[in-house]
């Protein structure tokens, strides 16, 4: 779930503006952003570069900076994958950049707006690119939506009817979005998972974010060459689908992308994955 989205001025460490869509963050606004800019300036420092990602026990932060600016996407813990955190970030920075002045006066409040404005577009787009139909999803917390009169319960029967809890009470972090849409015929599948995102309805489930990881090898491709005794422990174990799994890892291709290009089924690749990668033969 996306929590919050943060600009702050690099010069003075204080935070020009701040959009919450989550309730886990403190509300000393000053204490947080000043954090932020010093733990930025002491990476830049030390390692010649900013932190790009940091990771509490309810949050994970992704940053980035432009020349004036430093940009934060905060989500809860394991709501998205590290790389997808990432790209937000940097989509926000080259939105913000393209569409304002850097040194924009936040103090206007019609620009503050206009900002609020611009980043709810930007959220309802990455929301509809982050539920595709291989997501798999957990319910979170049904309870506000549940109770009848809310304004969330009145927005979700609304859209979707009778069905749309329904729906949202099935989820068992097995099924995909593409089973759910299978098994209710509900046209609306992705547009319901998006809004439950946004409302702390639902989360994905820990197997949706194992799919995602990118692998790449730690050997040189000649280990894997025929009849060496790295490719024939796979063989052994797995068969020729083993082989074929492990000759497609390039450290970009994800686990459900294998899954997909090689039509086989995403819970047997990733148990080749797992071994292979238990055995020292690739990482992420």
């Amino acid at each position: 779930m996306l929590n919050s989205i943060w600009i702050i001025d690099k010069d003075t460490g204080s935070c020009v503006f701040l959009k919450r869509y989550g309730f886990d963050i403190p509300d000393d606004q000053t204490l947080i952003s000043r954090f932020f800019s010093a733990l930025w300036n002491f990476f830049k420092e030390v390692e010649g570069r900013g932190v790009s990602t940091l990771t509490t026990t309810e949050l994970d932060f992704s940053l980035a900076e432009s020349e004036k600016l430093l940009f934060i996407v905060a989500t809860s813990r394991d709501s998205v994958h590290q790389l997808k955190m990432l790209a937000w970030v940097k989509n926000l920075k080259e939105v913000y950049l393209k569409t304002f002045e850097e040194g924009a006066n936040f103090q206007n409040s019609k620009f503050i707006d206009i900002l609020s404005e611009k980043l709810d577009q930007l959220v309802v787009k990455w929301f509809s690119e982050y539920v595709d139909e291989s997501e798999v999803f957990k319910v979170s917390d049904l309870r506000v939506a549940e109770s009848q009169g809310t304004e969330l319960n009145q927005l979700l029967t609304m859209r979707f009817g009778y069905q749309g809890l329904e729906i949202l009470k099935s989820l068992d972090g097995l099924k995909t979005v593409e089973d759910i849409q299978k098994e209710f015929g509900l046209t609306k599948t992705k547009e319901l998972f998006r809004i439950s995102i946004q409302h702390g309805l639902i989360e994905q489930s820990q197997r949706a974010t194992d799919l995602r990881i990118p692998y790449r090898t730690t050997n040189t491709p000649e280990a894997f060459s025929y009849g060496t005794r790295v490719r024939n422990k796979i063989w052994s174990r797995f068969g020729n689908r083993g082989i074929d799994v492990l000759g497609t890892i390039d450290g970009i291709r994800q686990v459900r992308d294998i899954s997909a290009f090689l039509g086989i089924d995403v819970d047997i690749v990733k148990e080749i994955l797992e071994y292979a990668q238990k055995e020292g033969l690739i990482e992420w």
